[in-house]
């Protein structure tokens, strides 16, 4: 019989998270109009190729303050959440499969309907990755290429720091290049898909993601997406470093 393994350490996060993003949302909220503010939750499940026990949760809150182009109103605030935590038993042992943790502000400057200057902060921890904690900051300039009620393409360049802390020496702190893309399609009444990725490279480091995921709309705040990440770090001031993460998670949304 398989043993079940609990996992009271990935409530806690959860929950200190969503407290912590639940506080800002109010504060801000009190300060301005609801309408302005819009955002999404998802809670889900992440597949396993593995053939043992396994457990694992996802859960991310996204909160953006004015999201759209407004010309009085040319800037935009976006929080992001999220976490990412999996374990496997086999034969009596526990082993981590997945432990992410991501928190992001980003700013942007609307200069008109199809362009923008992005900047964002970010702190990480990806075990997957060998990142115990780091820093990425990055500021950028995004063009809309295109922008219809449908569909929405944007590409993005511009500049980024790195300081990252791995399980093993030495550290990185290095600025760079960096390059990204999104679309945004809906492809049906009900379906719509979503794409992106990123790349930032500095003298030693390259780091880089993909995100597809598809939705399907059950009413019209709530989905149900199948989503699908890869992320790679390649480091050459330690040649142990060259690390890639594969997940794949079902997750349930709600727009608000």
């Amino acid at each position: 019989m398989k043993n079940k393994l609990s996992y009271p350490a990935i409530w806690q996060k959860t929950c200190c998270a969503l407290a912590a993003c639940t506080a800002l949302a109010g504060a801000a909220l009190a300060e301005d109009n609801a309408s302005d503010w819009s955002g999404k939750f998802t809670i889900g499940l992440e597949s396993s190729n593995a053939s043992a026990d396994s457990r694992d949760i996802n859960a991310s809150l996204t909160l953006v303050h004015n999201q759209n182009f407004q010309a009085s109103r040319p800037f935009r605030h976006t929080l992001i959440g999220s976490m990412d935590n999996a374990k496997t038993k086999l034969y009596g042992t526990t082993t981590r499969t997945q432990d992410k943790d991501t928190i992001s502000y980003q700013l942007a400057y609307f200069i008109d309907e199809k362009s923008q200057i992005e900047g964002s902060l970010t702190y990480l921890h990806d075990y997957s990755l060998q990142i115990d904690k780091g820093g990425l900051a990055s500021l950028k300039y995004v063009r809309h290429i295109l922008a219809s009620t449908a569909h929405q393409l944007n590409f993005g360049i511009g500049v980024s720091y790195l300081d990252l802390e791995g399980y093993t020496p030495p550290k990185v702190r290095q600025a760079g290049g960096q390059m990204s893309y999104n679309y945004n399609g809906q492809l049906t009444e009900r379906f719509s898909l979503n794409h992106d990725g990123m790349l930032k490279v500095t003298a030693d480091v390259r780091y880089a993601s993909l995100n597809t995921g598809i939705s399907y709309a059950l009413t019209s705040n709530i989905s149900l997406s199948l989503t699908h990440s890869l992320s790679s770090l390649s480091n050459d001031a330690n040649n142990q470093v060259n690390e890639r993460s594969n997940t794949t998670n079902l997750n349930i949304g709600v727009d608000f």
